[in-house]
C-alpha cells in the first residue's frame, strides 16, 4: 500500500512537471507548486530540497520511462532496421505523452544550460549503450561487404529523433486546418509510420 509520504512526493512531482512544462522553470516557484498540491511549501523543500532538484527529478523520471522501453535493445539480435523502428515507436509514444517536453527543453537548455548538466550526462550514458550496439552491427555489415559505405549510428539516431520531435511540435499547427482531436491523432499515427518508412528506406539504400 502506498504511504501518505510517498503519495505526497508523487503529487509534488506531478504538479512541478505540469507547471514547469506550461510556464517555464523561471516562472514557477516552490510556493506555486505547493499551492497546486495543497500542501505547505516546507513539504516541497523537505522532499526535494530545491526547485532545481525538483526539475532534475522530473526529467530523470521521464527519461527513465523512455529508456526502460528500450532496455532490451542492446541485447537484441534483430536487424538494424527493426531496432530503428523500435526506437521510433518508443520515442514517438513517449513524446505524445510528454508533448510539452521538446519545446520546454529547447527553451530552457538555451537559457539555463547549467540546470541540465546531470540530465545531459544521463541521456548521453543511456544513449551510448544503444548507439554502441547499433554501431557494432553496422560495422559488422560493412566489414562483411553488406553495406556500400560505413554508416555512423549517431546519424541514423539523429534523423529519427529529429523527425519525431518536429512531428510532435507541429501538432498545434493542425488547428489551422480545423482538425478534430481524433483527426490530429490519426495524422500523428500516420506520421509515425511514415518516419519508420523513411528511416528504414534510408538504411536499405545503403545495402550493397
Amino acid at each position: 500500500m502506498e504511504t501518505t509520504n510517498s503519495k505526497m512526493e508523487k503529487q509534488i512531482l506531478s504538479a512541478a512537471k505540469e507547471l514547469f512544462m506550461k510556464y517555464g522553470f523561471d516562472s514557477i516557484s516552490t510556493t506555486q507548486i505547493a499551492k497546486k498540491v495543497g500542501c505547505n511549501q516546507a513539504l516541497v523543500h523537505y522532499y526535494y530540497g530545491t526547485k532545481t532538484n525538483l526539475l532534475e527529478k522530473v526529467l530523470a523520471d521521464e527519461i527513465n520511462v523512455l529508456f526502460e522501453r528500450l532496455s532490451d535493445l542492446p541485447k537484441s539480435e534483430s536487424p538494424i532496421e527493426e531496432k530503428a523502428e523500435k526506437i521510433i515507436d518508443a520515442h514517438f509514444t513517449f513524446l505524445q505523452t510528454n508533448s510539452d517536453l521538446p519545446m520546454f527543453l529547447l527553451g530552457e537548455v538555451r537559457n539555463h544550460p547549467e540546470l541540465f548538466f546531470n540530465f545531459q550526462l544521463m541521456v548521453k550514458d543511456k544513449t551510448r549503450i544503444i548507439l554502441s550496439s547499433m554501431q557494432e552491427e553496422l560495422d559488422k555489415e560493412y566489414g562483411a561487404g553488406k553495406l556500400k559505405t560505413r554508416v555512423d549510428a549517431f546519424d541514423i539516431m539523429l534523423d529519427l529523433l529529429s523527425l519525431n520531435v518536429f512531428s510532435i511540435i507541429s501538432k498545434p499547427l493542425m488547428g489551422f486546418w480545423k482538425m478534430t482531436e481524433e483527426e490530429k491523432n490519426d495524422v500523428m499515427q500516420a506520421r509515425k509510420e511514415h518516419i519508420k518508412q523513411v528511416v528504414v528506406s534510408y538504411i536499405k539504400s545503403l545495402k550493397a
